[in-house]
């Protein structure tokens, strides 16, 4: 939709990542999190598997998003050099799996459009534009269509 509207009205698309979205209400609305505290937004994927990405707390990517199956061991490394932050849907759900001292979880995060405003504007100001017509969001998995069960 955002591309036609864009592509009709002949004004600049500007795409925002929900992984970097879902950073922005935690750190307008929390003030405790430390300065050297990792940023962990997750999307339920399904089971145990989450889409997550890592930041710094100025919104630099310390890891790309990738598809996590989470266990106990999944985030050691982030986990054992300070504070982590965990949050969005897929948090919640891993919040008995990840019992580590420097693992903080952060409930009720969403990626609401109402805070999209401070990452378009510092993308316009960068010139970060899409190209409307080549433009495609990007998804880490495909899409996978399965057979429909024969009803009984």
């Amino acid at each position: 939709m955002a591309k036609g509207v864009c592509y009709g009205y002949g004004i600049p698309l500007i795409a925002v990542p929900t992984p970097e979205l879902l950073c922005v209400p935690v750190l307008l609305r929390h003030e405790e999190i430390e300065d050297d505290a990792l940023l962990v937004p997750m999307l339920d994927a399904r089971r145990m598997e989450v889409y997550a990405q890592v930041f710094d707390r100025s919104l630099r990517e310390i890891r790309p998003v990738q598809a996590d199956i989470v266990d106990a061991e999944t985030y050691r490394e982030y986990l054992g050099r300070g504070p982590v932050y965990f949050f969005g849907n897929g948090a919640e759900k891993c919040m008995e799996t990840i019992a580590h001292p420097n693992a903080r979880f952060i409930k009720g995060i969403e990626p609401l459009a109402k805070n999209m405003m401070p990452l378009a504007e510092k993308r316009m100001l960068d010139g970060r534009l899409e190209d409307v017509a080549y433009f495609v969001p990007f998804y880490l998995k495909d899409f996978v269509a399965k057979q429909a069960r024969p009803l009984l």
